[in-house]
């Protein structure tokens, strides 16, 4: 086929340029960690707001579970969840949501 394979293919794939992206500056991370306790603050208290008090345990466990999973089985488990929600959907609760963003 005489083309060459440096031109299909990089010499080093694993150049010191792409490895990995630069990490965050400690302002980027006060960011990140604002834009975290927004999110806790504003739309995951709402939610929580409305389980009752008995669920709120379940609520922890779930979030260790998703908290130890590998990626590839976390999103197994939003796959799951996604046929749960389709087949089993409280109107009331989706209709709540809706005012929750």
């Amino acid at each position: 086929m005489d083309i060459p394979i440096s031109s299909i293919c990089k010499d080093n794939p694993y150049d010191d340029i792409e490895a990995l992206p630069k990490l965050p500056s400690d302002s980027e991370k006060r960011n990140i960690d604002s834009h975290k306790n927004s999110y806790i603050s504003d739309r995951t208290a709402r939610i929580l707001k409305k389980l009752d008090y008995t669920e709120l345990p379940m609520v922890d466990e779930l979030i260790v579970d998703l908290y130890v999973l590998d990626n590839i089985t976390r999103r197994a488990l939003f796959e799951y969840a996604k046929i749960l929600r389709r087949n089993h959907t409280s109107p009331e609760r989706a209709a709540d949501l809706k005012y929750i963003k």
